[in-house]
């Protein structure tokens, strides 16, 4: 598999939550991916904000320094954590359970602020479903500044239009520091407006999104991936549908949304080798049979039986 492809895939980061959603996001975006696609060389796990991401293994500085404070004492508290990780860690990854129990702050603080830490770009991660192992990680070797406008870049180039306080919410830094990225970035940017809101885009990608077209595909997505993280008023605007897919409780079975040429048109679930889709409209056979030939290529790793499709 070309590792351009993998890499190009994860551009803008992909939340590899439960059940392997980060895998689910790059089978979406490239064929040919596998069970083990998500440990490719070409790609790394770190923690983006506090969540487990599958980043380009180049691009580590983009989305560790591009979140790192500018305020000093914070920078000093983080480096001093990671000093501390990388003494206990000795060079090998470790269970993170383990790093946390030999820490010396607070027991309910370890977890939080390790994480919160990686914004040194001194902490990879690999998670495997099951279990997280902390990998301690040579600093970067960028420019925290530059890293913050390519953060900020890649976050109008997936999720645009934005504005600072959506892009302080996703990349997870503070008021001050997203305005002040923002502030340095308005050279690049031009004002749209999206479903009666106003935000910016990069003047870069104007072009090709006033003439983009709906895709023609069927796509099985997980309920974090990029596509569906912002803007779901948008996505989804009925009101039922919305609750149906991002309901207020967290439900048995987590709510993923099916794409049909570009639009989110019912939820999956997957338990085992049982995808189960429901749908909020009809779907002609033949797009029934894409969904299912979609359910089959998920890259579930190989038992017993085949993926069986249930519609709900």
């Amino acid at each position: 598999m070309p590792q351009e492809e993998l890499a190009r895939a994860a551009h803008a980061g992909l939340q590899d939550g439960a059940p392997r959603a980060g895998l689910v996001s790059l089978h979406a975006r490239v064929k040919d991916v596998g069970p083990d696609s998500w440990a490719h060389p070409s790609l790394v796990q770190i923690w983006f904000r506090r969540a487990a991401y599958i980043v380009p293994r180049n691009d580590v500085a983009v989305f560790t320094l591009g979140c790192f404070p500018r305020d000093a004492e914070r920078q000093k508290a983080f480096e001093e954590i990671c000093d501390e990780v990388h003494e206990i860690c000795s060079g090998e990854p470790i269970i993170a359970r383990e790093v946390y129990a030999r820490l010396h702050q607070p027991s309910h603080e370890r977890a939080i602020l390790v994480r919160a830490a990686s914004v040194t770009g001194r902490l990879h991660i690999r998670w495997n479903a099951s279990r997280i192992w902390i990998v301690p990680a040579d600093r970067p070797r960028a420019d925290p500044e530059d890293a913050r406008l390519e953060l900020a870049r890649r976050f109008l180039h997936w999720f645009g239009p934005g504005e600072p306080a959506r892009f302080e919410w996703w990349a997870g830094v503070s008021r001050t520091d997203a305005r002040a990225t923002w502030g340095s970035l308005l050279d690049e940017l031009v004002p749209v407006d999206v479903a009666g809101r106003r935000g910016f885009i990069l003047a870069k990608d104007e072009a090709a999104l006033r003439g983009a077209r709906m895709p023609k595909s069927v796509r099985l997505l997980p309920v974090d991936d990029p596509f569906t993280k912002l803007d779901r008023d948008v996505l989804v605007p009925d009101d039922a549908q919305q609750a149906d897919m991002f309901p207020r409780f967290i439900p048995k079975h987590i709510r993923q949304p099916l794409i049909v040429n570009g639009e989110v048109a019912g939820i999956w679930h997957r338990q085992g080798r049982a995808v189960t889709v429901r749908v909020w409209g009809d779907l002609d056979t033949r797009t029934r049979v894409a969904v299912e030939h979609e359910a089959a290529a998920l890259p579930i790793p190989p038992l017993s039986k085949p993926v069986q499709t249930q519609w709900a």
